[in-house]
């Protein structure tokens, strides 16, 4: 759980608004009507929310992963897509996490590959 004295939440958006505003490639097509509620960590994601995924040495932590989305690089991404969460490929899947759900004030976009 992001901790809200530390960072001011956006709303629930939507996998494409997410996917918009970071620059990342929506895997799944079809799925960018799907809404999440908040950010996560990847370990304790649950339905309905966005984790990240950025070194495979943590894979084993996507067995108790239960996010609707995450944000992965292209190489990783088959290991998202074998726990049913969709993929959202972007080259810096951290910076991407951090901006994903934070109201910045001049709204930068995310780097992408």
């Amino acid at each position: 759980m992001i901790d809200p004295r530390f960072y001011t939440l956006s709303p629930p958006q939507s996998l494409q608004e997410i996917a918009d505003r970071c620059g990342a490639e929506l895997v799944v097509k079809g799925a960018g009507d799907d809404m999440i509620e908040a950010p996560a960590s990847l370990a304790e994601s649950k339905a309905g929310e966005v984790t990240f995924f950025s070194n495979k040495r943590l894979k084993h932590l996507l067995e108790t992963a239960a996010a609707t989305a995450c944000l992965t690089t292209e190489k990783l991404s088959p290991f998202v897509t074998k726990t049913g969460m969709i993929s959202l490929i972007t080259s810096d899947p951290r910076a991407s996490f951090a901006r994903s759900h934070t109201e910045h004030g001049d709204r930068r976009r995310c780097e992408t590959r």
